[in-house]
């Protein structure tokens, strides 16, 4: 166990000793480093500026082939697509897309930006894996990724920054998992608009 530099209940004066830098025998410390810049990052919920994004991957298993026939369009891909589908995204910049089946897309080096909200859910049984998420402009009970009333979410390794909203948000939502990836410089890093259930988030 630390012991204590003083017991619990001693009071220690104003400019009285407080470790061991007021030792004559300890040796010169180095002051501490100045405080980060304010970069004007978004309000976390508490206030002040998020932190540097520190992305935690996990492995979600094998990914699927690109989408056949792919034309550069994600939504026109979904549109395409049958209900229990898996495919990928070719790494590149995209606008964003509405889920409207249930469906597996692997974004790995995908970049998806724009709208309000960026990425729409509106169906069940969906899983998204590994896009970048960005300049969302949804309010801030809307995420930059946004769902009502749906069951079964898997948003893995995505990482969420710089949207005007949420990073992510459900609202009246059934199991759902949010996992890997990270978040920074949103308004918050996600928003349980009420009514969501089985609601997990591990980054």
């Amino acid at each position: 166990s630390v012991t204590p530099a003083f017991p619990e209940d001693t009071e220690v004066p104003a400019g009285g000793p407080t470790g061991p830098e007021d030792d004559e025998t300890a040796p010169p410390t180095d002051p501490p480093p100045p405080p980060p810049p304010d970069t004007g990052g978004g309000d976390t919920g508490g206030g002040g500026v998020e932190p540097p994004p520190d992305p935690s991957p996990v492995d979600p298993g094998v990914e699927p082939q690109v989408f056949p026939g792919f034309n550069g369009n994600i939504q026109d891909a979904i549109n395409a697509s049958s209900d229990g589908d898996r495919f990928s995204i070719p790494p590149g910049n995209y606008s964003g897309f509405n889920v409207t089946k249930s469906l597996e897309i692997w974004g790995n080096n995908v970049n998806v930006t724009g709208g309000a909200p960026v990425i729409r859910i509106s169906a069940n049984n969906v899983k998204l894996v590994g896009f970048d998420v960005s300049g969302g402009t949804n309010s801030y009970q809307n995420g930059a990724i946004h769902s009502d009333s749906h069951s079964n979410i898997q948003l893995i390794n995505i990482y969420t920054h710089h949207n005007t909203g949420p990073g992510w948000a459900f609202h009246s939502c059934n199991n759902v998992l949010v996992e890997g990836g990270g978040t920074a410089y949103n308004r918050q890093a996600g928003y349980n608009g009420g009514g969501t259930s089985a609601l997990t988030v591990r980054y």
